[in-house]
């Protein structure tokens, strides 16, 4: 919840502090819970840390989330679509 946080989630179940997530050198996603109250489920397991592999079913607290790895080519291929959107804006200028 910590809007300080890159990545920040705001709602009550969630706390100010909940859980890290790193990328190692290998582009391998890694999530840890850092002893939130509400805690990490995976598939609805509670987990204290997980590496994302596969497509998984995370909740932070009571926040559902679905995380995806994808290859460099889909990476790639989203970061070029999110571009030409950025790039198409009309911007509008009114008198």
């Amino acid at each position: 919840r910590d809007p300080a946080q890159p990545i920040s989630i705001a709602h009550d179940s969630v706390s100010r502090q909940h859980a890290r997530l790193t990328a190692d050198g290998d582009d391998r996603w890694h999530i840890e819970d850092l002893g939130s109250k509400n805690g990490l489920r995976i598939d609805g397991r509670r987990v204290h840390a997980h590496e994302f592999t596969e497509r998984t079913r995370l909740a932070i607290g009571d926040v559902y989330v679905v995380v995806e790895p994808l290859s460099p080519e889909a990476a790639e291929a989203r970061r070029r679509r999110a571009q030409q959107r950025r790039d198409s804006v009309t911007h509008w200028v009114l008198p």
